[in-house]
């Protein structure tokens, strides 16, 4: 608990790990002053992240913006160094970068979980990545996840 009223009542929460928080706060109410709304959010957003995270994440746009300035050939390269496919045109290759870069960062700021995922979302993923696997791997859990890592932590 973050904040209460004056008489009590809970107006503010956050999560003791990770950036979530809510609070009690109608900006449409005629009792709320602009200037305390505006403080609100200016806090909200200056101190809801994660830890040990100092620069701002990339949006999905911004990634895919980086990657259609590059050659694609470039893209080709950079496929092949994560061991994902190469096949397809210059726009498959940038959304399948594109998708790879926010996974990849993701799993590095621990906000996602490999071994949380079912069996399913795993294969669903390596798919969605045209990450490329040995024909004779193993089609378990603990396999797909260890592809992944691989992958995406450049091992």
């Amino acid at each position: 608990v973050t904040a209460l009223s004056e008489d009590g009542i809970v107006m503010g929460i956050q999560h003791t790990s990770l950036p979530f928080a809510a609070v009690q706060f109608h900006p449409e109410s005629i009792l709320t002053s602009p200037s305390h709304g505006m403080t609100i959010l200016e806090n909200a957003l200056r101190f809801l992240k994660y830890p040990n995270h100092d620069t701002k994440p990339q949006s999905g746009a911004e990634i895919v913006g980086e990657l259609e300035l590059l050659e694609a050939e470039d893209l080709k390269k950079r496929c092949e160094m994560a061991g994902l496919t190469t096949a397809g045109s210059k726009s498959d290759l940038v959304v399948r970068l594109a998708l790879y870069t926010h996974k990849q960062r993701e799993l590095l700021a621990g906000r996602l979980s490999l071994q949380q995922m079912d069996k399913e979302t795993l294969e669903e993923l390596i798919s969605s990545l045209g990450l490329k696997r040995e024909l004779d791997t193993e089609n378990t859990k603990e396999s797909l996840v260890q592809t992944l890592q691989k992958s995406l932590l450049l091992e």
